[in-house]
């Protein structure tokens, strides 16, 4: 990740998908397009912002800028789903059972 005062900018190398969600963990507010697999993530309003248009994206992120307790809303609910929703430890459970499952087949 490029880093640019509040703004972060991704690599292309990284899925977009696991950037959204590691910002939103670092009480970032997320600004992406609406489409189905960032959409599945962030969910517009309330834990970040789904645009359709460039002119939309324009629009949100000024809003975003004057709005700080919009700002705040969204980076407390992001912040909140992404520690009980996308929990590092139930993930590597998860993995762990998939495995486990995978080596007795």
């Amino acid at each position: 990740l490029l880093f640019w005062k509040q703004w972060c900018f991704p690599l292309l190398l990284l899925s977009l998908n696991h950037i959204f969600l590691e910002l939103q963990a670092l009480r970032t507010p997320v600004i992406v397009r609406d489409i189905p697999g960032n959409a599945a993530i962030v969910k517009h309003g309330v834990s970040g912002i789904l645009y359709t248009s460039p002119e939309d994206f324009v629009r949100e992120a000024k809003e975003l800028l004057k709005d700080e307790k919009r700002r705040g809303l969204l980076v407390e609910n992001a912040s909140a789903l992404t520690s009980s929703v996308y929990d590092t430890k139930k993930e590597y459970e998860s993995y762990a059972r998939v495995l486990r499952y995978a080596a007795a087949s």
